[in-house]
C-alpha cells in the first residue's frame, strides 16, 4: 500500500514527514511531555504518535495552534481526520478542510490533494501520496485548493493550472482542466476531479461563504479588524472574483465589491463592515438553497 506524506512550508522551503502509523496528532503537546520529546518546545508544533510516544517538530512556532489540534486516523485504508484539540472536543481556533471549518470532534475524509489549516491564520499541511512517480494529488475542477507554497510554485506555468499566491506560506491552485487528463511535473502527479457545473459553484460558494462567516467572527467577537482584513484579501483571487461575475446576481456583486474595497482602506467603519459581512452572507445562502 503506498505511503502517506504530509507537506508544509516553512520560509519558502518544502518539509515533508512520511506518516509512520496511526492515530497521529499534529499540535502542540503538554507540558507534561516536555521530559520524553527532544528539544521540547512549548510553542512548537509536533507530528505525536502516542502509540510510540515519539513526536516530530515541524518547525513550525505558534501560540494560536492548540495541544492536540488535530488528529489523524486510519481505518479500511482510508485516512480521516479530526478536528480534537487538548480534550477531544474542538480545537481553540478551529480546524479548515481544504478552506471549510469542519466542526468541533467531526470526523471527516482526508484524501491525497486535501489540505488543511490549524486556525483561520495558522499553518498549512497537506497530505499527499507517495507513488514511483511521484506525490500524488487530486484537485476538484474549478475550485480553489490551498497548498504549501512550495508545491504551488512547481505548479506555476503548467497549462491547465492557475496559481494565486495567499500569504507567505501558502498559495491557492486551481486547475481549469476537463476530464481524467493527468499531469506530471517535478515529481508532482495532478488527477483533476470533474465536477458537474452545479456542484463547481456550490463548492466554491461554500468556499466564499466560510471566508465571510470567519471575517465577521474576527469583528463581532474580537474587534480585530487586521485579521478581518487578511481573511478577506483572499475574495481578491481571480477565481472567486470570476464566480461571483458568472453567476450574475446583482445584489451579491454589489456587497462582494464594497467589501474588496475595504480590505484596501487604512481606515474602516466597522460596523458599515459588519452589516455588508452579514448581508452578503444571507445572500450567499439564500442563493445556494434556492440554486
Amino acid at each position: 500500500m503506498s505511503a502517506y506524506n504530509l507537506i508544509w512550508n516553512i520560509g519558502g522551503n518544502e518539509r515533508k514527514h512520511s506518516l509512520r502509523g496511526y492515530p497521529v496528532f499534529i499540535g502542540r503537546i503538554p507540558y507534561g511531555l516536555r521530559d520524553r520529546i527532544k528539544d521540547y518546545n512549548p510553542l512548537g508544533v509536533y507530528i505525536y504518535y502516542p502509540d510510540t510516544d515519539t513526536a516530530y517538530f515541524t518547525g513550525i512556532i505558534s501560540a494560536t495552534v492548540s495541544r492536540y489540534h488535530v488528529k489523524i486516523e486510519e481505518e479500511n485504508n482510508n485516512i480521516f481526520l479530526i478536528d480534537h484539540g487538548a480534550d477531544g472536543k474542538g480545537s481553540r481556533n478551529g480546524t479548515y478542510l481544504n478552506g471549510e471549518r469542519i466542526k468541533p470532534g467531526q470526523r471527516v475524509l482526508l484524501r491525497p490533494g486535501d489540505s488543511f489549516q490549524l486556525g483561520r491564520l495558522g499553518p498549512v499541511f497537506m497530505l499527499t501520496m507517495r507513488r514511483i512517480e511521484g506525490e500524488t494529488i487530486v484537485m476538484k475542477e474549478g475550485v480553489p485548493a490551498l497548498m504549501p507554497k512550495s508545491l504551488a510554485k512547481k505548479l506555476e506555468g503548467v497549462e491547465g493550472i492557475q496559481v494565486e499566491s495567499y500569504d507567505e506560506s501558502s498559495a491557492l491552485v486551481v486547475p481549469s482542466f476537463h476530464g481524467d487528463k493527468k499531469i506530471v511535473t517535478e515529481g508532482l502527479v495532478i488527477h483533476s476531479e470533474r465536477l458537474s457545473e452545479r456542484e463547481r459553484v456550490l463548492k466554491a460558494l461554500f468556499h466564499v461563504e466560510s471566508i465571510v462567516s470567519d471575517a465577521l467572527e474576527y469583528i463581532i467577537t474580537r474587534q480585530d479588524v487586521e485579521s478581518a482584513k487578511n481573511i478577506l484579501m483572499k475574495l481578491q483571487l481571480r477565481a472567486y472574483c470570476g464566480l461571483i461575475e458568472n453567476i450574475k446576481e446583482k445584489e451579491i456583486q454589489r456587497v462582494y465589491h464594497e467589501l474588496l474595497k475595504f480590505v484596501k482602506m487604512d481606515i474602516v467603519d466597522v460596523k458599515a463592515v459588519a452589516e455588508r459581512l452579514r448581508t452578503l452572507k444571507h445572500l450567499i445562502r439564500e442563493f445556494i438553497e434556492n440554486f
